[in-house]
């Protein structure tokens, strides 16, 4: 990736999940493992809001440094969802045909709906774990998840520079 504090954060929560993939093999039934499960999906969408937020907060900045405390208080400084939604419409503040050019590179994919499916997946799920409901999502989902959603990120990054 283009971004590199991006392409860290990414970086770093896969190796999380590498490392949480070794204590979960050494004992899969042990209780502790739903702790895990929920700890990596609520890293793995803290990676990719602040992904995505970095990449089109960058690039603005990039282009003109006076934007920097707006970007800094209306976009980076804010919560929400790493949605598929709260993406496009970050990108359609600032500028409506790259948002369009996102769209048209995601949906031209064999595998849209899969990857669609899995960050909508992550997102539900980060919901229920917030709000305090159990979740039935096993840590072999959450990684398929945050590795598919990933792509939203990387095409996010190649229309960005």
């Amino acid at each position: 990736m283009n971004n590199t504090l991006a392409n860290d954060a990414i970086v770093t929560c896969l190796s999380d999940f590498d490392k949480i993939s070794g204590i979960i093999e050494k004992d899969p039934i042990s209780p502790i493992v739903k702790y895990l499960t929920n700890y990596c999906i609520i890293t793995s969408c803290g990676s990719l809001e602040f992904s995505f937020k970095t990449i089109i907060a960058d690039y603005y900045e990039n282009i003109s440094p006076e934007f920097h405390n707006y970007l800094d208080n209306k976009l980076r400084g804010s919560s929400c969802n790493p949605t598929y939604q709260n993406i496009l419409s970050t990108l359609k503040d600032f500028d409506p045909e790259r948002q369009e050019r996102y769209k048209n590179l995601l949906k031209a994919r064999s595998d849209y709906e899969r990857i669609h499916k899995s960050l909508d997946s992550l997102n539900n799920n980060r919901n229920s774990i917030a709000h305090g409901i159990n979740i039935s999502t096993s840590f072999n989902d959450v990684l398929t998840f945050f590795k598919d959603s990933i792509i939203f990120i990387e095409t996010l990054d190649i229309i960005m520079i």
